[in-house]
């Protein structure tokens, strides 16, 4: 047990530092910098992935809602016009998607591509001091919250086998919940109204904890394939809405 915290700890540290310095960092300005004319993104190309996609990646699950963090305040610069801290913010917001498309499973990892380059775009824009429009921000902010709950998604559907004892069920009931988070923060930077099944199952999971009698065991499964159902079918509403132009 001992191991298993001080191993997320120094996860934690990891991830955490090498995000600030490869995303955040800002080098001092010089003359060469101010001259020097911008044509592509600065996200990088290959942001912590290098590290973090050697790592075991429930280590990485205590993270998994600072992109949530990244991607709010993404869209609250945007709002206030506050261009640069917006640059800022989708570099970050990019390099939480690469690293979670370094541990996605092959199906998801479209979703987080067509996602990332909806982010470079804004980015882009911004940097070429193009009008970027409200719908067109909210649409890729939505796109990466989707992104986000999709992987969860397709992991938690990967690993529940409906025994509460099971290791990989565990991880699975973990990986519902943050879908459960990132499905309802799409639908809501896409102002869409999901249904009302769908709705129940994400504020059922916001609050859901893991068993920890024999009596809340037994209806473990059964409570975790009901929620993945309903998660499943917003992820099809709102994906078919996100396709729209």
């Amino acid at each position: 047990m001992l191991r298993t915290f001080t191993a997320l700890s120094l996860a934690a540290t990891f991830a955490v530092s090498t995000l600030s310095a490869q995303a955040t960092g800002t080098p001092p300005v010089t003359k060469a910098a101010v001259a020097t004319k911008k044509t592509d993104p600065v996200y990088p190309a290959n942001p912590p992935v290098r590290g973090l996609a050697e790592v075991e990646e429930f280590l990485l699950l205590p993270l998994h809602k600072e992109p949530h963090f990244v991607l709010k305040a993404t869209g609250e610069a945007l709002r206030s016009k506050d261009d640069k801290r917006a640059v800022q913010e989708i570099l970050r917001a990019i390099t939480w998607l690469r690293v979670i498309e370094s541990h996605a499973t092959p199906e998801g990892k479209k979703n987080l591509s067509d996602a990332i380059e909806q982010l470079a775009k804004i980015e882009t824009d911004l940097g070429e001091n193009k009008t970027v429009e409200a719908a067109a921000a909210a649409k890729a902010i939505g796109s990466a919250y989707y992104a986000i709950a999709n992987d969860h998604y397709l992991k938690a559907k990967q690993d529940h086998t409906g025994t509460a004892a099971d290791m990989d069920s565990n991880m699975g009931a973990k990986h519902l919940i943050a879908a459960g988070l990132y499905l309802q923060e799409a639908a809501r930077s896409a102002n869409t109204d999901l249904s009302n099944d769908v709705q129940d199952s994400l504020t059922s999971l916001i609050g859901f904890k893991h068993p920890e009698s024999d009596a809340e065991a037994a209806k473990y499964g059964n409570v975790l394939a009901m929620h993945l159902k309903q998660v499943g079918d917003g992820l099809q509403q709102l994906g078919a809405e996100l396709q729209q132009p």
